[in-house]
């Protein structure tokens, strides 16, 4: 298994293991109705955006897309936007990885702050990574479903 940035063109495969962690990962602990909108979306062209401005990491086994980090920067804050991983590397440790990477860049970049939205699913290994809750659970309206959320902040040291 690799770590990799990701590559103009894998758009689609790594859409599909991004919905394949949602629906085969977070579905235990968010439930059917919140998977509804949140697992089933198109593709778009979010994905472009984000590998071509290079912040876009997958795990790939065996020539398949298997996990995927997404980073964005602010001013003085970062955001993590996705750490998405299927069955097949769940549990090996490329979570911390890619979170490590991640938090090393953003310090590289002067980032006083790193945010994002957990699932229900993560939000243990978000609070063993450094991160504390910044806000009560909140639910976002994705494709017409509510899905919870919990805000979160690593602060750097």
């Amino acid at each position: 298994m690799t770590i990799r940035k990701a590559q103009i063109g894998e758009d689609e495969a790594i859409h599909s293991a991004h919905m394949r962690s949602i629906r085969e990962v977070c579905v235990h602990d968010h439930g059917e109705d919140e998977i509804k909108g949140w697992g089933y979306r198109e593709c778009g062209s979010r994905w472009t955006h984000a590998i071509q401005n290079g912040l876009v990491w997958v795990v790939e086994h065996e020539g398949q897309i298997e996990g995927v980090a997404c980073l964005k920067f602010g001013d003085v804050k970062a955001y993590v936007l996705s750490l998405y991983l299927t069955p097949v590397v769940l549990g090996q440790g490329y979570g911390r990885k890619l979170m490590t990477l991640m938090l090393d860049i953003s310090r590289e970049r002067g980032v006083t702050q790193v945010e994002l939205e957990s699932s229900l699913t993560a939000h243990q290994f978000y609070l063993r990574t450094g991160f504390i809750d910044s806000g009560p659970l909140r639910r976002i309206m994705i494709n017409g479903y509510l899905v919870s959320a919990i805000p979160m902040v690593y602060t750097m040291s």
